[in-house]
């Protein structure tokens, strides 16, 4: 069965690729002027703020399954803080974007305000980002280890590895 504390860490990676993406095709567009590249930046910022939709939303699953500390539990706040604004600002940026194709706005200090919201947008999923891989490569947080076996091999280790770990220990 599906442990839905697991639907974060699969959903969390797309926002984040996206949004930087997005802020990398907004800069061609901006120096190269070729709208493709801002059509382009539109559909993936708007992409990447339903995932971060999707990600926050998923968050409060993933939290539910992990065991807080002290420590945890600060890391895990400033992270939640973090999406959260992220989420927010990111709406409002794929609002004004939207405005900006309907009114027809899309060029000279419109484009470069667009720019400077997408690197706010960036830094803000960077910095939420960090704060994630800090819960998971510093505190461990949602890590499973399998305990060792008497053997003193893992249970999760293949056969093939666990027959190979004994004929080293044959010889």
């Amino acid at each position: 069965m599906l442990d839905l504390t697991h639907l974060h860490p699969m959903v969390v990676h797309f926002p984040v690729a996206l949004i930087l993406v997005a802020f990398l095709f907004d800069v061609v567009s901006l120096f190269t002027q070729r709208e493709l590249f801002g059509k382009m930046a539109l559909y993936l910022i708007v992409l990447g703020t339903l995932g971060l939709i999707a990600a926050f939303l998923t968050g409060d699953l993933a939290e539910e399954g992990v065991e807080k500390t002290r420590a945890l539990h600060q890391v895990l706040e400033t992270h939640e803080e973090a999406g959260e604004l992220t989420m927010w600002f990111m709406i409002v940026v794929v609002a004004a974007r939207l405005a900006m194709v309907y009114f027809r706005r899309s060029q000279g200090v419109f484009q470069w305000a667009a720019l400077a919201a997408m690197i706010i947008g960036a830094l803000l999923v960077i910095r939420t980002a960090y704060y994630g891989g800090e819960l998971v490569y510093k505190h461990g947080a949602g890590v499973q280890i399998a305990a060792p076996t008497a053997t003193g091999s893992s249970p999760t280790a293949s056969p093939s590895l666990q027959d190979d770990d004994e004929d080293e220990h044959n010889e």
